[in-house]
């Protein structure tokens, strides 16, 4: 639970830069636009303060996974603007890379 006594999604990831941390999710989704004309929506992660910042440059690519070890996604970018005084920072979520590798080489992905 936040701070207000909403439910919040935990996560962890090991980067180049930061190494281990951990952050947390309210299920807030972002638009992205890394380039211009080219927007994404991606899943939102705040910073814990207790555990310092999620991400920083160098930490792309990332494999985040919840706290009983599921991979939930891969960290696409950071430095996105403070909310509510907090860093936030970008994945995918592994579903959609897995739906875009099925769509695009026409191969099935089983994870069982």
């Amino acid at each position: 639970m936040d701070t207000d006594g909403f439910p919040t999604f935990r996560v962890m990831k090991y980067g180049r830069t930061t190494h281990w941390t951990a952050g947390v999710s309210n299920e807030l989704w972002s638009d992205c636009q890394r380039e211009p004309g080219r927007i994404t929506t991606e899943w939102c992660i705040l910073d814990l303060p207790s555990y310092g910042r999620f991400s920083e440059g160098g930490d792309s690519g990332s494999i985040v996974f919840d706290y009983k070890g599921r991979i939930v996604g891969v960290l696409h970018g950071g430095g996105a603007p403070k909310f509510v005084g907090m860093d936030m920072t970008y994945i995918t979520p592994i579903e959609w890379l897995f739906e875009n590798i099925e769509k695009t080489l026409g191969a099935t992905i089983d994870l069982d």
